[in-house]
């Protein structure tokens, strides 16, 4: 019985040290998803972080939905290109807005600096 038992508290114990792995992926995966969308800059750093993670979800039992999910998240994160705006006719001067090379935000055509990631926009 003693032995059983030590082989279950063996077993339990590394089974929660496996899910606790995962746990901390599954977190990863949240900041980088989290990441992605306050800097877009960084989809491709982020979404090829995330698809390693969902990856190495795929061998827990519990964590394989998950995996996927993060799979499909970071195909799409590695595979996603801004769209561009374009129309029949120009804007007006004052309505006019560019794209900051950093971050990939939208800023207005008169902005200095990017009042989301602080970097100078160029002229």
């Amino acid at each position: 019985m003693a032995i059983a038992g030590a082989i279950i508290a063996v077993f339990t114990a590394g089974l929660g040290a496996i899910l606790g792995v995962f746990a901390v992926f599954g977190l990863i995966i949240i900041i980088g998803a989290a990441m992605m969308y306050s800097q877009p800059g960084s989809v491709k750093t982020w979404g090829i972080v995330i698809l390693v993670l969902g990856i190495l979800s795929l061998f827990g039992v519990l964590t394989a939905l998950g995996g996927i999910l993060s799979l499909v998240g970071g195909i799409l994160a590695m595979t996603w290109k801004p769209s561009t705006r374009s129309s029949m006719s120009p804007p007006s001067q004052s309505t006019q807005i560019r794209v900051c090379t950093n971050c990939g935000r939208e800023v207005s055509l008169g902005v200095k600096f990017c009042p989301h990631c602080g970097k100078a926009i160029p002229e």
